[in-house]
């Protein structure tokens, strides 16, 4: 594995703390509430595997951002329809470390990889998480103690990666487990990735306001899970065809961004 110019953590101690927040989950009646919000010294990291669509993937993108908004629009709960700004696959949770580890879990998470080699993924089909949308996920952020959090509720499509290929199937499970051990080495307390993860790529979110309710009504939910099926009834061709290459890891620490490029 060739290391890049931005692997370098050394500034990474020097850098202000406006980028740090704490990560807590808990559940509460049907969501899952997710609290972020800035704890000095210490520094949001998550580890993921890049991914660049070509132009025509794009294009699909760009098709199920507009069927979305065109076909959500009697949704009254729904707020909006966002394309994500990057794309990747996740190999850990959002996790809390101190500054002081974070150039140890770095080398720790380059070390595990080290003679990861590029492969390649296709795609089987878009999904909807939570799978569930009875148990919809709440997102809680604050800036700091006096600041008013705010509340975003969403629920995400994604791309779901066809493990059925032996190559891609292989080495996820061997990506998740050799960062698990760099995890481990770092620090007991890191929470550990999904035992039986969905390795998918989240593209786009459904933001909702449910004042004082938790979770779409049922005539919500099932006109969602319709409108995706009507889409991918209509695009089917894409994701039976789609494949695309995995050739680097990607570490987001705090506001930086380390990548390590696979053989």
């Amino acid at each position: 594995m060739k290391r890049s110019e931005d692997s370098s953590c050394d500034k990474l101690k020097n850098e202000p703390g406006n980028e740090e927040s704490a990560l807590k989950r808990q559940k509460i009646s049907t969501i899952s509430k997710f609290v972020l919000r800035f704890e000095p010294g210490k520094w949001l990291i998550h580890i993921s595997l890049p991914v660049e669509f070509d132009k025509k993937g794009f294009e699909y993108l760009e098709n199920l951002l507009d069927y979305l908004k065109t076909n959500t629009k009697d949704i009254k709960e729904l707020k909006s329809v966002s394309l994500l700004d990057e794309f990747h696959i996740s190999l850990s949770k959002p996790f809390l470390l101190k500054n002081s580890q974070s150039k140890i879990l770095i080398e720790n998470v380059q070390k595990e990889v080290m003679n990861q080699k590029a492969f390649l993924c296709k795609l089987e089909d878009v999904i909807i998480l939570p799978s569930s949308l009875s148990q919809i996920e709440i997102y809680e952020h604050g800036e700091n103690e006096l600041e008013n959090t705010k509340l975003e509720t969403k629920v995400f499509v994604a791309l779901k990666l066809n493990i059925n290929e032996e190559e891609t199937r292989e080495n996820l499970e061997k990506l998740v487990k050799n960062v698990n051990t760099a995890l481990v080495s770092t620090s007991k307390s890191i929470q550990l990735y999904y035992k039986n993860p969905i390795f998918h790529i989240s593209v786009a979110y459904l933001t909702f306001d449910f004042q004082n309710e938790d979770k779409l009504n049922e005539g919500s939910s099932l006109r969602i899970k319709e409108i995706i099926e009507n889409f991918k009834k209509a695009t089917n061709d894409f994701i039976l065809y789609s494949n695309f290459s995995l050739n680097r890891l990607k570490i987001k620490c705090g506001n930086k961004f380390i990548f390590s490029k696979f053989d």
